[in-house]
C-alpha cells in the first residue's frame, strides 16, 4: 500500500489525476482490509487515516470539493479515535 500511495502521489505530482485516484484508491482498499482483520492495530489504523488524507488532498488539488471534504472526514474521524483509545501515544495528538 505504501508503493501505490507513492505511485500516486507521483502520479498527482505529474498532473495524472485519474492515474492517481487509481493508485490512492487500491491502497485505501488495502488498508481497509488490513484494519478488517487486524482491529485493534493502531498502525493499520493509522495508514488508513493516511490514506484517506491521500485521497483528500488529491481530490482538492483537482477541484472536487465534496469528495475532499468525505475523504478528509473520514481520515478524522479515525484519527480522533486513535487519539482518543491511544492517549500515551504522543503521534496521534497532532495529526
Amino acid at each position: 500500500a505504501v508503493s501505490l500511495n507513492n505511485l500516486g502521489a507521483l502520479r498527482a505530482a505529474s498532473g495524472d489525476p485519474k492515474g492517481a485516484l487509481r493508485e490512492y484508491e487500491e491502497a485505501l482498499a488495502i488498508r481497509e482490509a488490513l484494519v478488517q482483520s487486524h482491529p485493534d492495530g493502531i498502525d493499520e489504523m493509522d495508514a488508513l487515516a493516511q490514506s484517506h488524507n491521500n485521497l483528500g488532498n488529491l481530490k482538492e488539488k483537482f477541484g472536487d470539493l465534496a469528495g475532499a471534504l468525505g475523504a478528509y472526514e473520514s481520515a478524522l474521524a479515525i484519527r480522533r479515535e486513535l487519539a482518543e483509545d491511544q492517549q500515551e501515544e504522543d503521534r496521534f495528538r497532532d495529526k
